[in-house]
C-alpha cells in the first residue's frame, strides 16, 4: 500500500508505502514505487521525496532518491530519513 500526495506545483510526497513482510522481494515495492512515481510525473511535478525507515534506505537507493536528511524517529524506536528524486 501507498499513497502519493502533491505539496505543491513542485513536489509530490510519497507517504505510508508497505508491503507485508512475507511478500516483500517479490518485486511489489518496485511495482507501487513505479505507479506512484508516475502519478507524479502525470503531474508533473519536479520532484518526489519521502521518509523512508532507515532500514529500508536501499530499496530507495536503487531507484534514484538521494538522501535529504534525518528525519523524525517515530516511537522513540523506528529511524527515519528523508529522501528526494528529482523527476
Amino acid at each position: 500500500m501507498g499513497r502519493i500526495h502533491k505539496l505543491d506545483t513542485a513536489i509530490a510526497q510519497i507517504r505510508f508505502m508497505a508491503v507485508k513482510e512475507n511478500q516483500q522481494r517479490s518485486g511489489i515495492g518496485s511495482k507501487l514505487l513505479f505507479a506512484l512515481e508516475t502519478q507524479a510525473s502525470d503531474w508533473q511535478v519536479e520532484s518526489i521525496i519521502l521518509n523512508a525507515r532507515d532500514t529500508y534506505l536501499a530499496f530507495y537507493l536503487k531507484y534514484h532518491y538521494e538522501v535529504i536528511q534525518p528525519a523524525d524517529t517515530l516511537f522513540n524506536v523506528i529511524k527515519h530519513t528523508k529522501m528526494r528524486k528529482v523527476i
